[in-house]
């Protein structure tokens, strides 16, 4: 695997790509995302990164899904999918963009409470705080005083 993707042209990123090298595969997907008429292109690439279990691919999916970027049409369901996925492999990040999408949604809002909840026993105090008002108000999962003050307080 080459020690300096960045100086690589597109076709060199490529032929690594096809070489299965997964980074070169990855950022060739977020090159060709980022240029005009590309996209849809670029989010091949990336979904094969992804399939690799690629962190950032796996981010980087769920972002341009999430916002629609270029060519690729906003799909909070695909979002959620590759988000998941990033997840499953560690990203803080993806549990944050979880968070907001799943309490965004009737249907999720326990989901995105557990994702709050383990986000604020790790020592996020904004999930912290976020989950203590949760459990004050008792919107998601009913009022929970115990919890409420736990997370107020740390």
């Amino acid at each position: 695997m080459p020690s300096s993707y960045s100086r690589m042209s597109l076709e060199e990123l490529r032929l690594c790509a096809q070489e299965g090298d997964t980074e070169a595969e990855y950022l060739l997907g977020q090159r060709l995302l980022g240029q005009r008429g590309r996209a849809l292109e670029g989010m091949e690439h990336l979904k094969r990164a992804a399939a690799k279990r690629h962190l950032q691919a796996c981010e980087r999916l769920g972002s341009a899904y999430l916002y629609g970027e270029g060519d690729v049409p906003q799909d909070k369901k695909q979002a959620t999918v590759y988000y998941e996925q990033a997840l499953s492999l560690g990203s803080t990040t993806a549990r944050r963009q979880l968070i907001r999408l799943y309490l965004e949604s009737e249907e999720r809002a326990e989901r995105g409470l557990q994702l709050l909840t383990e986000a604020a026993e790790e020592g996020d105090k904004e999930a912290a705080a976020r989950a203590a008002r949760a459990y004050l108000s008792g919107e998601i999962a009913g009022v929970d005083l115990d919890r409420a003050a736990r997370y107020a307080l740390s």
